[in-house]
């Protein structure tokens, strides 16, 4: 399990995804977490894995995922799919991440990384 400092020096390194574009979004067959393929101009392409409580980390490879997508997966792709992240940050030192992801708007995806 992440602790808070885990969390601290994490958003700072995911400081790099920022103006990231979210270009597909896959999710694990079980249901315990999501995968963000992202596209950072003139770099190779990322994928972030969040899966609460648990983990979240930023790799180059594409982990294992399902063909079929969760309900909150398929929710995600239809609203964010091509949109930005503009900010990351840790809320008040807690376990929890708020991604700011604009497309025609601006949505918040709060990752609360505790059990």
């Amino acid at each position: 399990m992440l602790t808070s400092l885990d969390i601290h020096y994490l958003t700072k390194e995911l400081q790099q995804i920022k103006t990231a574009r979210i270009s597909k979004i896959y999710s694990f067959a079980d249901g315990t977490g999501i995968v963000f393929q992202l596209h950072i101009k003139n770099k190779p392409k990322l994928f972030l894995t969040i899966s609460p409580p648990d983990f979240l980390f930023l790799t180059d490879e594409k982990p294992a995922t399902d063909e079929e997508l969760t309900p909150f997966a398929k929710i995600l792709r239809k609203h964010i799919t091509n949109a930005t992240i503009t900010d990351i940050e840790q809320i008040n030192f807690e376990r929890i991440l708020k991604l700011t992801i604009k497309k025609s708007t601006a949505f918040h995806l709060i990752i609360e990384l505790f059990s």
